[in-house]
């Protein structure tokens, strides 16, 4: 219906797009150029920019990574100390109240 006449629209511009393409090759040859000189300006003039700053970036990563690690570890250590007083805690109190029943 609605949809039916969307979709051939849609297949019809993709055709027509197809076909001008194979129909123009210098198109494509230009498209083709200007890509390549692009790579090569970016290589040229920020390739060792983006890459630094990508270097820079995951050493920052790392760094949080570790530290997150690091503190997850000292986490894991306080809750099982906690745990450790609490049960200490628990058999001293339940100590005094067997004394103090008895």
């Amino acid at each position: 219906m609605v949809y039916a006449n969307v979709f051939d629209d849609v297949i019809k511009a993709i055709e027509d797009g197809l076909y001008s393409i194979i129909n123009n090759p210098s198109v494509v040859l230009l498209n083709i150029i200007a890509f390549i000189v692009l790579v090569l300006i970016i290589k040229k003039f920020f390739w060792k920019k983006i890459t630094l700053f990508l270097e820079k970036r995951q050493a920052v990563i790392m760094e949080a990574i570790d530290q997150a690690e690091a503190e997850k570890k000292r986490a894991q250590e306080l809750q099982e100390k906690s745990q450790k007083d609490y049960e200490a805690m628990k058999a001293e109190t339940n100590a005094l109240k067997e004394k103090l029943m008895a």
